[in-house]
């Protein structure tokens, strides 16, 4: 776990998340800027002329200051992310500011002891998901986790879970897959 948070402060992305998690530590808003953070990702995700302001070089720094003050203004941001969000305007870094949240994401994790855990199902269903959620908690009783859901059609039933750089695959596409090897092979 050191080695991560080490490498976390050595990458690009990793020193501006690195900056934004010891001021938001030290004014004690890691959780309104994780907030924050949530709430712009969805932003970015459901309008992509805002991502093309952070992914494009041409855009003038101070016409897109402005557009972020005034969503910082709408969306009640705190002052502390969109301080940081004309940083990475003016820095010209917003091509990177996924991987930045991304970065911050993992060095909360990082110091909260939290395990993040992304599962995938074919079908989404609360009981199934809740099932899934309390069988990797057994095996991991001494962390607190964080759990992503995703669906995904392919793996036809069953689920599958990222915990770090282990896939755990019980899905169904998986099982027949294996079941064809089999087969092929006797």
């Amino acid at each position: 776990m050191h080695v991560q948070s080490v490498q976390l402060r050595v990458s690009l992305t990793g020193r501006y998340a690195t900056a934004l998690y010891k001021e938001a530590s030290s004014t004690k808003s890691i959780e309104v800027i994780l907030n924050n953070i949530d709430a712009f990702k969805k932003l970015l995700e459901s309008n992509h002329e805002l991502e093309q302001i952070f992914k494009s070089r041409l855009l003038h720094g101070n016409y897109a200051i402005l557009i972020i003050e005034e969503i910082g203004k709408l969306m009640n941001f705190s002052e502390l992310f969109v301080n940081f969000l004309k940083v990475i305007l003016t820095n010209r870094r917003g091509a990177f500011l996924q991987n930045i949240f991304k970065d911050f994401l993992a060095l909360v994790d990082i110091k909260t002891n939290t395990l993040p855990i992304r599962i995938e199902v074919a079908k989404t269903n609360k009981n199934h998901l809740v099932a899934i959620e309390n069988i990797l908690k057994k095996m991991h009783p001494n962390q607190s986790h964080r759990f992503e859901h995703y669906q995904n059609s392919e793996l036809l039933g069953g689920f599958r879970a990222f915990i770090h750089e282990r896939c755990l695959d019980y899905s169904l596409k998986s099982r027949l897959n294996r079941l064809s090897y089999q087969l092929k092979e006797a």
